[in-house]
């Protein structure tokens, strides 16, 4: 029996008014499992940046920067080599866009990457900001244009955190 799968689509709204400018499917020129994920909008050249996930070998996904043209759900890749084993969550990215960089948190790393080129610039590890405990991620990463500076939510998990205990027992704090 076939399955549809459901495919990512490009939605535009004039954000003053509400209007639905556009609804596109995403073009997938990488045959990605993802087609797009981590979208941040540069306002300095009207473009839409993002990731697109592709399975890799040993189960490590390898994530490409693309542009999507919000019209026609056209995707242009930007990077010629992936980030390699990159985790590919949504919300999880920025832009800094008169600086032309994009970061993108994922797997205990940051990744900076040339928003015109699709250069990989760097994959810095980030430390635990808390060895005790129990567990810990970053989330919601925002750039900060005047302060050249990121800031994330760091979400820790209590010492004796019970998954199937009472709600909001996790601690949010936010991060530079």
């Amino acid at each position: 029996r076939a399955v549809d799968l459901p495919m990512e689509v490009a939605v535009t709204a004039d954000a003053t008014t509400g209007q639905l400018l556009h609804h596109v499917t995403v073009a997938n020129p990488l045959d990605a499992s993802v087609r797009l994920s981590n979208i941040a909008y540069d306002w300095t050249d009207d473009r839409v940046i993002g990731t697109a996930a592709v399975s890799g070998t040993l189960n490590q996904t390898n994530l490409y920067l693309i542009e999507v043209e919000p019209a026609t759900g056209a995707v242009t890749v930007l990077s010629e080599s992936p980030a390699v084993g990159a985790y590919h969550g949504s919300g999880n990215s920025d832009l800094a866009a008169a600086g032309n960089r994009y970061f993108l948190l994922g797997s205990h790393r940051l990744y900076t990457w040339d928003a015109l080129t699709g250069e990989l610039l760097s994959q810095e590890s980030i430390p635990d900001l808390d060895p005790t405990a129990s567990g810990e991620s970053l989330t919601h990463l925002a750039y900060h244009p005047l302060e050249n500076a990121l800031y994330a939510l760091h979400k820790r998990e209590p010492d004796e955190y019970n998954p199937w205990g009472p709600p909001f027992q996790s601690e949010m704090r936010l991060v530079r």
